[in-house]
């Protein structure tokens, strides 16, 4: 490469408009805004005209605005989990596997994201293969996810009451 920029600017982390090193968070951070755009209805980042380098600025500078002040039956956990995936530093940002666990927790959908790095893969020891929803495999006397919590042990999500 040449130094030459690849990507859409108000999707891209800001370590891609830098000589910063990335890996899959990057990604995670482009999911991020595109769930942020789902709920809110806007990108999390306006600029006039789209200037790119407006947005890389404000990418780099300002936080999102709360989901709960653009919709505001965004549930409370859903938009903590897009917030995490929008986070400024990388290394604060959760990994793909965490991120659609976290996502399925959210949303009270049986989580069945493989646990513990997601390099052993469906079946791996410890983890649920990709069929098998995550309390299921609780009550087979795998280890439940991070937090104890399964989707069947939560109430289902309700939209916010302010």
């Amino acid at each position: 490469m040449d130094g030459s920029l690849l990507g859409t600017p108000a999707y891209m982390a800001r370590e891609r408009f830098s000589s910063q090193p990335y890996d899959g968070r990057s990604d995670v951070y482009s999911l991020g805004i595109a769930l942020y755009q789902m709920l809110a209805g806007r990108l999390p980042f306006m600029t006039p005209h789209r200037d790119p380098l407006a947005m890389a600025i404000m990418q780099r500078e300002e936080e999102p605005p709360p989901l709960s002040g653009l919709n505001p039956p965004v549930p409370e956990e859903m938009e903590a989990v897009v917030l995490q995936a929008l986070r400024k530093d990388p290394g604060q940002r959760p990994r793909a596997d965490e991120l659609a666990r976290l996502l399925a927790l959210a949303a009270g959908l049986p989580s069945r994201a493989p646990s513990g790095g997601g390099s052993a893969g469906p079946g791996g020891p410890g983890s649920p293969t990709p069929s098998t929803p995550v309390s299921q495999a609780a009550r087979a006397g795998k280890p439940a996810p991070p937090g104890g919590e399964t989707p069947s042990s939560r109430p289902p999500l309700r939209p916010r009451t302010e």
